[in-house]
Order: structure tokens, then sequence, then C-alpha cells
């Protein structure tokens, strides 16, 4: 059979496959996305379409043409599919390409030795056949030699198209160095006409494998840029923390797996201590720096096993499958990290803290609004501390705010109003929820709403006198503040929200959101003004 086959006909058609397969890789390469290696495979598929084309087109050319040339063409073919094969994988390295072009460069002077000093086809096809191997051999080996990829059937193809190559090449090397002397190399040896087939094959098989290849590659791209798209919606740009969208998700997972297994789990909830100030004194940007070293340090206290999210603004919350005394000694270990080293050019930067363990039976809001509340409680001592809300034995303990001398700002009509209205928000909080207790938070609230207008008309004309520079931000919040109560007062009298959500939502707003945060904004320029006023005197 294979002696009915011509060997030029066989090489031409050899040589059109891979002027095919190159040209299409080409094609591909210039008008769709591809991949590191596959012009090399191109090129290294011309060159094998040459090097066919010489071998069996011997008539009326020097010998070194078909004999020298043709066979380095073909050698360094398989060398650069080799280059290009390892390229795709991600695996290429100047000694294993350089090992290849060695041995297509030896092979190649040990040719033109056996055909020109001691002439000798067999000599010169085992060289050729060994040294082809070798490299074919070589380039089967690279799918198996990648750690970052699980192999599957497509890796095995081009390995499979080689090893049938080399299988042929080795019968051809053993049957050239074992038999008689080859005189007519075109008709004598009909293994390379086997080889010639063996190539178109591969030549096929190799061009599939690479369409197939690049299909998974973009498939995993596909997917990787969809997982990368999917954890920048979760991930806040600035801190790279997790966002509030995946921290709610996150935290129904924990509270769905405590209440199936009876784990413990408990939340933590941080606040920037006198973030504001940064933010008006050194500018947004400085800001965004102190938000990123404290994510930073944070980050760096954590295990594993917790989630940290930027909550909103200054604000972070961190969920730990831990209870309630690891989870505070946790706080303080991230309380103490932050406190220990200024953060340039700010200086002393500080945090406040709430935690609370998740009880049986009790909601995530719930949940939640127990360790806000334990926050506030830290903020209304002082700051720069933690506190717990161990539970439902201690929330009455916890819904009373406490007036502390920290709390001062040094000018004494100032500080009785503030004081007075801690008082009035804890008779709030101290109302009942039955109908009369429903009335008498009504009353309560038309006293709050009188005080908080007078208060806030006394702040602003002291304010105006000591020349606060940030007058007018301070009196959009008043308004936005009035109108906040008036809102919830309004909810109140229809029945839309309870006496306790809506103490709890003035306390938050109000007291712990204004007169403990936005008011100590300005005590320094009161300071600053009153021993201006004691100098003149």
């Amino acid at each position: 059979m294979l002696q009915a086959l011509h060997t030029g006909t066989l090489s031409v058609t050899a040589a059109m496959v891979m002027t095919a397969v190159a040209a299409l890789m080409v094609l591909i390469s210039a008008t769709r996305k591809s991949y590191p290696g596959f012009r090399l495979l191109s090129l290294g598929h011309a060159l094998l379409a040459i090097g066919f084309i010489l071998s069996a087109f011997r008539d009326g050319v020097p010998s070194w043409l078909p004999v020298i040339v043709a066979n380095y063409l073909i050698l360094t073919s398989a060398a650069l599919k080799f280059d290009g094969i390892c390229l795709f994988y991600d695996g290429w390295s100047a000694r294993s390409s350089t090992i290849n072009h060695a041995v297509s460069a030896v092979a190649t002077l040990v040719l033109g030795y056996f055909l020109y000093i001691d002439p000798n086809i067999n000599a010169r096809i085992t060289a050729v056949s060994s040294a082809y191997s070798v490299i074919l051999a070589r380039t089967a080996a690279v799918p198996f030699r990648q750690k970052k990829i699980e192999i599957s059937a497509v890796d095995w193809v081009i390995p499979f198209a080689h090893s049938l190559l080399i299988v042929i090449l080795g019968w051809r090397t053993y049957m050239a160095a074992t038999s008689d002397q080859i005189i007519d190399f075109i008709n004598g040896d009909l293994l390379f006409r086997l080889t010639l087939m063996a190539a178109i094959l591969a030549a096929f098989m190799s061009f599939a494998a690479y369409l197939m290849l690049a299909h998974r590659r973009i498939e995993r791209e596909l997917i990787e840029a969809r997982n990368q798209a999917e954890t920048l919606s979760r991930t806040d740009s600035l801190t790279g923390c997790w966002n509030r969208r995946h921290f709610e998700e996150q935290l129904q997972r924990e509270f769905e797996r405590a209440a199936r297994y009876g784990t413990a789990a408990s939340l933590l909830i941080f606040d920037i201590d006198h973030f504001k100030a940064v933010n008006d004194g050194h500018g947004h940007d400085i800001g965004d720096v102190v938000l990123e070293e404290v994510a930073g340090r944070m980050r760096h206290s954590l295990r594993a096993t917790d989630l940290l999210c930027r909550w909103g603004g200054e604000e972070f919350a961190i969920l730990v499958p831990t209870p309630l005394p690891k989870a505070r000694a946790l706080a303080e270990k991230i309380r103490a990290r932050i406190a220990e080293e200024p953060v340039a050019p700010v200086g002393s930067v500080t945090v406040s803290a709430g935690v609370a363990e998740l009880e049986p039976g009790e909601s995530t809001e719930r949940w939640m609004r127990r360790a806000d509340r334990a926050l506030y409680r830290a903020k209304a001592l002082g700051r720069n501390r933690v506190e717990q809300d161990p539970g439902e034995e201690s929330v009455g303990s916890l819904d009373r705010l406490q007036w502390s001398a920290s709390f001062h700002s040094g000018e004494p009509a100032l500080d009785a109003q503030h004081k007075s209205l801690f008082e009035i928000t804890n008779r709030l909080m101290a109302v009942g929820s039955d109908d009369t207790s429903h009335a008498a938070a009504a009353a309560i609230f038309d006293v709050l709403s009188d005080d908080l207008r007078r208060h806030f008309a006394y702040e602003e004309s002291l304010l105006v006198r000591i020349g606060y520079k940030y007058m007018d931000a301070h009196k959009a919040e008043h308004e936005r503040l009035l109108s906040l109560i008036g809102s919830i007062i309004a909810r109140h009298e229809a029945g839309l929200v309870s006496t306790a959500d809506a103490a709890h939502a003035i306390s938050k707003d109000v007291i712990f959101g204004h007169i403990l945060s936005e008011d100590r904004n300005y005590f320094s320029a009161l300071c600053d003004a009153a021993e201006k006023s004691a100098s003149t005197v």
C-alpha cells in the first residue's frame, strides 16, 4: 500500500495542509482574541510545509537544499511549536527553548558530516529522526508539567498526535540503523511516506486542539471576569473590605447557620472617633487615607473566618463565629492596635466599638440594633473604648443615656441644654408600650421638639459670636435634624413607629450623631474664644 503512494504527492499534500493550518492560525491571531504562542505555532507549521516540499523535490537542486536546509527547517519548526505550546501554557523558559534549538543545530551538523565527509543516507535518517523525536517528546510532555491547570481530555490531543509521530520516527530510526544502505531516498524510504501521512493527521489534530484549548481559555477567563466583577460589586473600592450588600447576605447565612447548629456568632461595629473633624480639617483625601489605614489594621487582626465590612462612612462591621467574651477581646485588640500608632498627617486616630452576641430566637435586625446600641454607649462614655450588649438581661441599663463630665463644652448654658436633652430622651426610653404610655410619649415629644429648637437657636447665636467657620454646614444640619424629628413624631402619632424605636432613632441622630459628635467639633473654637476674651480683660 505504501509503495503505491507517491512521495512527491504526499509531500505536496502535507505542505498544503501545514500551510492552510498556518494561514488559519495567523487569521485567527489577527481577527480574534488569541494567546501567547499562536504566532510561533503558525510559523512552525509554515516552516514544516517548506521543509517537506524541499525534502521531496530533489531533482535539479543542490544536495544541501533538500538535505540540510529542509531538515533544519523541519527540526526548527518542531522547536518553534514547542515554544508556542509552552507560551500558551505559561510554561516557557529560555533554557528549555535553547535545548531544542541546540538539538536542531547538532543534528544539522551531523547531516552535513554524513552528506559531504562520510556520505550515508541511513545515518542521516537516523540523526534527523532521533532529533525530531526528542523535540516532539518534549513537546508532548508540556501540558503535564503545568501545575496551574487541571488536565482534561483536550490536553491529551497534542501529546497523542506527537506520540503517533514519535512511534513512526522511532520505527524509521530503527530500520535505518539496522537495514541495508538506502540508495533511492524518494522510492526507498517507505517510512518517510508514513511520516508524511502521520504529519498530516497530526496537523489536523493539533489545529483542532489549539482551537479547543483557546476556547477553554476564553471560557475560563470569562468565568474569572464574572467572578471578579461579582467580587468588585461586593467590595468597597477604597478600603478593599466587603461592602454592606455582601455583609448583609453573609450575616443572614451566619444567622441561619447559628440557628440550625447552635453555634456562636458575634457582631462588632466600629466607628472612627471625630472623623468629620478629620475631613473638615485635613480634607477628604486625608480622610480616605485614614479609612484605608484603619481598615488595614483591622484586617491584620482578623482570622480567615472573620468577615470585615465597611458599613458606611466611617463605620466598619465585623462578623465573627465566636461567643461574646472572645468577640469583646478581639474588639479590644483592634481598638488598641488602631490607637497605638498615629496616622500621618492626622496624628492619633481612635475608634469606638459595640459588640453583641446573637441570642437564640433573635432576629438579625435586633441583633444589629443591640450592637449599634453598644457602640452608641461607647461613644457616650467618652470614645476610644469597647462596650458590649450582653443580651436581654442588660437591655434596661443600656437603654439609659449617661451624662459624663467628658461631654462638657466649657460653656455652662450650652452644657445645661445638652444635659436636659439627655434627660428628656431618657424619659422617652423609660415610657412603656400601652395606650396611656403612648400618650405620655407624645407629650414628651412635644417638650423635646420645643427644647431642641431653642437649643439650636442658642447654639447658632453662640457660633456666630465666636466666628465658627463651619457655621453654615452646622446650621444646615440643625434644619435636617428638626425635619427628621418632625417626621419621627408624625409617624409615632400615626402608630407607624413604636415609642422605643422613636426614642432609639432620636438618641442615635440627635444625641450621638450630633451632640456627641458634630457639636464637639466646635469645642476647641469655644475654648479659643474664651481664652481670647480673658486675655483682653
